[in-house]
């Protein structure tokens, strides 16, 4: 089997509203949900995600790693 590989860049305020203000930012939350059912649909697979741990741990990208079959 073969495989291909895909990463994206989320940055943290789609996930929360601020550094300082960690509750989530739904209207964004559904946005991501929306474009990874549409990677899903395209036959890739989330495998893993990295946060880099910027300073005091704050990191402001996370990236998001996908594969699929190559046919």
């Amino acid at each position: 089997m073969k495989f291909e590989y895909k990463t994206i860049k989320i940055a943290r305020s789609v996930i929360y509203k601020s550094k300082n203000d960690p509750t989530v930012n739904a209207d964004k939350v559904e946005e991501l949900e929306q474009a990874l059912n549409e990677l899903g649909s395209e036959g890739w697979e989330l495998i893993g995600m990295i946060q880099p741990q910027g300073f005091l741990g704050l990191g402001d990208e996370g990236l998001c790693i996908f594969k699929r079959l190559v046919k």
